[in-house]
């Protein structure tokens, strides 16, 4: 039985737009030294987090999509995907809109299907059900964001909610 739908796809590619909107709200009003003081989290610093999440996207992706994988290929490098602050956070807006944009493609049947999947974390290949992927790319965006909230509260910044439940009906992209 496959539990991920295509709306459910839908869902969590609107649900991962608006909180990486409110995200980079917040941490486009710190400093360049807060976005990269280290802050005792896995990747330890927001900026790293925010890069190796857009990694994961990427890596994510490249197995469903046939897209090209990034050029940094590990979990370690990951986190230099974009130095640049501008970048990072345009090259993110840009990536949650493709994501976005390609769920509303989605078809019951194709997300039962395999795709070949390289692991950076554990550096190797597999196949997995589409679906399992898709689970993962929600889940592992949503396991960092988790950890940038509690960053962004570690250096005073007001939160927001979270809940799926208060997430606007309509989730426009602003330009980053």
């Amino acid at each position: 039985l496959n539990m991920i739908t295509p709306s459910f796809a839908q869902k969590m590619s609107r649900y991962s737009c608006w909180q990486n909107e409110q995200i980079y709200g917040i941490a486009d009003q710190m400093t360049d030294a807060a976005r990269r003081q280290d802050l005792g989290m896995c990747f330890g610093t927001i900026h790293n987090t925010l890069s190796h999440m857009l990694w994961d996207d990427h890596m994510i992706m490249s197995c469903l999509t046939g897209a090209k994988l990034p050029d940094v290929t590990t979990v370690r490098t990951s986190v230099r995907l974009h130095e640049d602050w501008e970048e990072l956070k345009q090259a993110h807006h840009l990536s949650d809109q493709s994501i976005r944009d390609w769920t509303d493609g989605l078809s019951e049947e194709w997300l039962a299907g395999e795709a070949l999947w390289n692991s950076g974390a554990a550096e190797q290949e597999g196949r997995k059900q589409r679906s399992v992927l898709i689970m993962q790319l929600f889940n592992h965006q949503t396991h960092h964001r988790g950890q940038l909230h509690v960053m962004l509260s570690q250096q005073g910044a007001k939160m927001f909610h979270t809940d799926l439940s208060f997430m606007p009906e309509t989730t426009d992209l602003k330009a980053a």
